[in-house]
């Protein structure tokens, strides 16, 4: 039975084409659990011309989301960054969540894809 479900949403819903962008990714996490607290963090992962740094290619990342209380809810903002060099496509970002037990064992781990247009 899954413990949380998973959102993904970006800010803004569109990149523009051959120049630099910054969007915010907003991962959503919820507990279903009405009895217990968990940890939570995340593996991002992009490809060129996607970066998770405004300064250098940087294509996955590890972020803290926190404690999630029984049928909690919390939201993490992850800015991604695009080159001048980027063309109209859709471009995809992988995410993996981790999610852990009070006693520090992974409860559940989610993979899921997210993908931003560029027009």
């Amino acid at each position: 039975m899954p413990v949380t479900n998973i959102n993904v949403r970006f800010d803004p819903e569109k990149l523009k084409a051959n120049a630099r962008n910054e969007a915010m990714l907003v991962l959503g996490i919820e507990n279903t659990d009405s009895s217990k607290n968990y940890w939570c963090e995340s593996e991002v992962s992009v490809k060129p011309p996607l970066s998770l740094a405004h300064d250098i290619e940087l294509n996955m990342g590890k972020t803290r989301v926190g404690i999630l209380k029984p049928l909690g809810k919390l939201e993490k903002k992850i800015k991604i960054y695009t080159r001048p060099n980027n063309f109209p496509d859709t471009y995809t970002v992988n995410i993996t969540t981790y999610v852990y037990d009070e006693e520090g064992v992974i409860a559940e781990r989610i993979e899921s894809k997210a993908s931003i247009p560029c027009v």
